[in-house]
């Protein structure tokens, strides 16, 4: 299929809003429908808005149910935070901060916890919204 993809890009999530990661293969792919075989909602990953504790909004995705792992889309990179792997979410959330002054965000307290809300725009999914944080 040529939309397999072994990354996925902010621009990618503008074209299809829901991705699917075969572990397999280690190949996404995007999703219009609900015909095909899935092993887990975790491997399901979804376009996504987020809202720091101050207000900010920033573009990513969520995986699964958006409580274990995430992706923010910013400085044409994509930083991610996945609580299995603690360290180097902190790491990686810490860069972010670091590569963006413009959010006037001075470390990961202010940062974190981060409201999401899904943007699928599309059935048959539902849009719905949680937080996520490193706890």
């Amino acid at each position: 299929m040529h939309s397999e993809k072994t990354i996925i890009t902010q621009e990618d999530f503008q074209r299809h809003p829901v991705w699917h990661f075969d572990p397999d293969r280690e190949i996404y792919s995007p999703v219009t429908d609900l015909d095909r075989k899935i092993g887990s909602l975790d491997e399901l990953h979804f376009r996504a808005t987020f809202t720091t504790p101050n207000g900010e909004k920033l573009l990513g995705s969520i995986v699964g149910q958006g409580d274990l792992a995430i992706g923010i889309f910013r400085n044409g990179r994509e930083y991610i935070a996945n609580k299995s792997i603690k360290a180097i979410s902190v790491d990686f959330l810490a860069q972010l901060v670091k590569d963006s002054p413009d959010l006037n965000i001075n470390d990961l307290n202010q940062l974190l916890p981060l409201e999401f809300q899904t943007q699928i725009g599309m059935e048959p999914f539902v849009e719905w919204n949680g937080v996520f944080n490193l706890d």
